[in-house]
């Protein structure tokens, strides 16, 4: 055997001649090999005798060659053996032409590199789409936005279609995310139901449908578990904060009071702004009732936020209520609220209050301020004049005998007086902050106008520092 024949047998690669008729007249062992027949069984043969219409694209590529003369390098082909059709093969066919009419032709076969390079190619699919979610499916977008944005995920990259459908509190499956590609449901051949469990519990599940059922195949089965993974867990937490953002809600709501009182002589109004998130309870309050025959404004800052603030703001407007009622000194009111605390808590929290006992009298209104080391009140005159009343005071819950001096304003026809809550002044942080000054000149500008608006000129004031670090109250009062 020459050395060419030695190199034609012994090669690694699938090596053939073809006569012009295309079929075999010399095949090696490697070829032999893949085909999964004998040498002897594909001499005389054609391709498409031996392996059927699999065949067909690759002798159409050889037909080709021989009427055009030029050859055809590394050309894949995709096709099946006869016995094996669920076996899909992929082959590199290098063809050229020989003189007498015939081919040679070089096969390599590319099967397995082909299918570690579509795992390859999936596995990084899967993982781009695992991170996706797992930077995307952020708890503080909500329940809503985040079984939206999980059927997206899953619509082209695992299915045609995918919907996500949550437990309702009276058991019903509510469907909250729908993606379809192009936004049509098309065709629902085939369908995956993904549970979506978290902490133990069933919060609904995602179904992914397809067309084809190869779509859905065991990688996108798994990517699809994973993915349920992920959303469970995100929906979970975005469920308990929506429960912890209602319970504070409504904790908060507790804390104030529903409506203010009609006080004869005086308009009232109040805001109230919280600057965390939903689920926190903020220590500011007001309040604002009736005290033997006066009027009693009260405005309070409690610090911290939480179960713990809000437990105290409790404790602060109730007891500033009933000391109310029969102190008639402000100053004797805070103090039986600083011995209430240093009773129940031991001087471990501390909070600020403004307190302005109103006498309403047909010569003119009094109103007598305290402040237990809270900032003090402001009073818009007609005309835009604004006055300071409220003497600094010793915080409460602190000193056992703290001091707390007199103020008094005498309020005219028209006056206003403006109670608030550090975060007002503190809205915007450091230089840029709104501070008492810049106060005063929002209610300087809001001269005329009714206490609410007022007070929303001031929050909007507030709003415009971008930068609210903590909660605002504000309680206004004008002489009619």
């Amino acid at each position: 055997m020459t050395g060419t024949g030695r190199l034609f047998e012994r090669a690694p690669i699938g090596m053939a001649l073809h006569d012009a008729e295309l079929r075999y007249t010399r095949v090696n062992d490697a070829l032999a090999r893949m085909s999964g027949l004998a040498p002897e069984e594909m001499l005389g043969r054609t391709l498409t005798e031996l392996h059927g219409d699999g065949a067909r694209e690759a002798e159409e590529h050889m037909r080709t060659v021989q009427r055009t003369g030029r050859p055809i390098a590394a050309m894949e082909v995709t096709g099946t053996l006869r016995g094996r059709p669920d076996d899909v093969r992929r082959w590199i066919l290098t063809c050229f032409a020989l003189g007498d009419g015939g081919l040679g032709v070089v096969v390599g076969d590319v099967t397995e590199r082909r299918r570690t390079e579509s795992w390859l190619t999936r596995q990084h699919a899967r993982n781009a789409l695992l991170a996706t979610a797992a930077r995307e499916l952020e708890v503080a977008a909500g329940v809503q936005v985040l079984a939206q944005r999980v059927a997206e995920l899953a619509v082209p990259s695992l299915a045609d279609w995918a919907q996500v459908e949550l437990i309702r509190d009276d058991g019903v499956l509510e469907r909250l995310g729908t993606a379809m590609i192009d936004g049509r449901p098309g065709r629902r051949d085939a369908v995956m139901e993904v549970p979506l469990n978290a902490r133990g519990k069933v919060l609904g599940r995602m179904l992914l449908g397809a067309s084809q059922g190869d779509r859905l195949g065991e990688d996108e089965q798994v990517t699809a578990r994973m993915l349920g993974e992920h959303a469970a867990l995100a929906l979970d937490g975005a469920q308990l904060a929506a429960r912890q953002t209602r319970v504070a809600t409504e904790l908060q709501a507790g804390l104030l009071p529903p409506m203010l009182p009609s006080v004869p002589g005086l308009e009232l109004a109040a805001r109230y702004r919280a600057a965390g998130p939903g689920s926190d309870v903020g220590g500011d309050f007001y309040d604002a009732f009736a005290s033997d025959g006066d009027w009693v404004l009260v405005i309070g800052d409690v610090a911290g936020k939480g179960p713990a603030a809000a437990a105290i703001t409790g404790l602060a407007r109730h007891t500033l209520r009933a000391a109310a009622r029969y102190e008639p000194d402000p100053a004797d009111a805070l103090a039986a609220l600083n011995d209430a605390m240093l009773q129940q808590l031991a001087g471990q929290r501390h909070c600020t209050a403004a307190l302005v006992r109103v006498h309403v009298a047909d010569d003119g209104v009094r109103a007598d301020v305290r402040c237990a080391g809270h900032p003090p009140a402001l009073v818009l005159h007609p005309g835009g004049a604004v006055d300071h009343v409220g003497r600094p005071g010793h915080p409460l819950g602190i000193l056992e005998t703290p001091t707390f001096r007199d103020d008094t304003a005498l309020l005219s026809p028209g006056d206003v007086i403006v109670l608030y809550t550090d975060g007002v002044t503190e809205a915007g942080g450091g230089d840029g902050g709104l501070g008492e000054d810049g106060l005063a000149d929002v209610v300087r500008q809001a001269d005329g106008l009714a206490p609410a608006a007022l007070l929303g000129r001031i929050e909007a004031a507030v709003g415009e520092r971008g930068s609210v670090r903590d909660d605002i109250a504000l309680l206004a009062a004008r002489v009619r």
